[in-house]
């Protein structure tokens, strides 16, 4: 009896744990809302996105950095065509001319999802990094964007609930940078 009751504990432990080792792919979604606005009217500006992350690799889904890995294959195009579509809705005309008089660099510096363990709980932990580097007419324009988040919870998220925590962390991030009255100032000054 006490082995049936060992084996059934092994088992409930290794059920739970099971999805943590499998790799999840990252359905990514961009749509930080920033209204319209006629800001950069007339104004061309040249905008260079960059991924400065560390590693590729977004976390892994089991604690201590062990487990499947997670990944966003097409991360960096959505992420460009989220923040050229951004300053788009503001009237700026995107320009190719890396000699423009106002240019602005997007650079990704950290996508992370780690877990911790505990006790009785673990700990989900999801970082965004964005920095914005501008340039207009001579002057210079630099801010960083963050997010983070820590939680503590009994259970980790499947992959649609990856899906949900990481996207909106990255939403709200862009976000923030899109909806920056301090740039949209700088960008349009003359």
């Amino acid at each position: 009896m006490r082995k049936f009751g060992l084996l059934t504990v092994i088992a409930f432990s290794l059920f739970i744990s099971g999805c943590a080792y499998v790799p999840h792919t990252l359905n990514l979604s961009i749509n930080a809302p920033n209204p319209p606005s006629n800001i950069g009217d007339g104004l061309s500006i040249y905008i260079n996105v960059i991924d400065d992350r560390d590693t590729e690799i977004i976390g892994k889904r089991g604690a201590n950095n062990i487990g499947g890995s997670i990944t966003a294959a097409q991360l960096m195009p959505i992420f460009e065509t989220a923040i050229i579509n951004g300053f788009k809705n503001k009237s700026f005309t995107i320009t190719q001319n890396q000699d423009a008089n106002i240019s602005l660099q997007v650079k990704l510096r950290a996508f992370k999802y780690m877990v911790s363990q505990g006790f009785w709980t673990g700990g989900e932990d999801i970082s965004v990094v964005i920095n914005a580097e501008a340039k207009n007419s001579g002057s210079n324009f630099q801010k960083t964007y963050r997010f983070s988040n820590e939680e503590r919870i009994v259970f980790l998220a499947e992959g649609s609930g990856l899906d949900k925590n990481l996207n909106a962390a990255l939403n709200k991030t862009v976000s923030e940078l899109l909806n920056d009255r301090e740039l949209d100032s700088f960008l349009s000054k003359n």
